[in-house]
């Protein structure tokens, strides 16, 4: 019988930075901020309305150089790295 991989373990949130990052923002000074930029309803409604521009690049862009085209969609912790 297999192992399911748990992602959860301690490997795959090392693999996936998240302490790295959690390191950053403390080491910053940017960890405050942005607990403070997820509780702010304009910031997440800017932030919704940048990855709605994004998802229209990206369907334009389909259209004109196929379907592999991919646009980067954005999170709060993008803009505090």
């Amino acid at each position: 019988m297999r192992n399911k991989k748990s992602y959860m373990n301690t490997s795959s949130i090392l693999s996936e930075n998240f302490i790295k990052d959690l390191f950053q923002l403390v080491k910053r000074g940017n960890l405050r901020a942005l607990m403070r930029m997820t509780k702010n309803p304009q910031a997440l409604r800017a932030l919704k309305d940048l990855n709605d521009a994004a998802a229209a690049l990206e369907k334009i862009g389909k259209k004109k150089f196929g379907p592999s085209y991919k646009r980067h969609r954005y999170k709060l912790i993008d803009f505090f790295r």
